[in-house]
């Protein structure tokens, strides 16, 4: 449950702040602050209890130490992975992303 929480905090956060396409290397360049002023203020919007527990699971996912964050941050890495597998490599076709960019 904590991981399915990380995961979807992480997505909702993204959604706010505009989700960056993994090979956008512009878009990287600000996207941790789009990210965690996104956060600030959605969990700034809640209770503050449910403030604190969404804020804590979402920085836990963000620092990547902890082994459930490890494993929440892989099921989002895979599935770009398994999208472009299922689409016949659509996406990456679409942006010209190389198998060597992949790997």
């Amino acid at each position: 449950m904590k991981v399915l929480k990380m995961i979807l905090l992480h997505d909702i956060v993204e959604i706010y702040a505009g989700d960056t396409y993994a090979y956008d290397e512009k878009g990287h360049l600000d996207k941790e602050e789009r990210e965690r002023k996104a956060a600030d203020k959605i969990f700034g919007m809640l209770p503050e209890d449910q403030a604190v527990e969404f804020r804590r699971l979402w920085d836990e996912f963000e620092e990547g130490i902890t082994p459930e964050a490890r494993f929440a941050g892989a099921l989002d890495r895979f599935m770009p992975i398994l999208h472009n597998y299922r689409t016949k490599g659509l996406q990456w076709q679409k942006f010209g992303i190389s198998k060597d960019r992949v790997l």
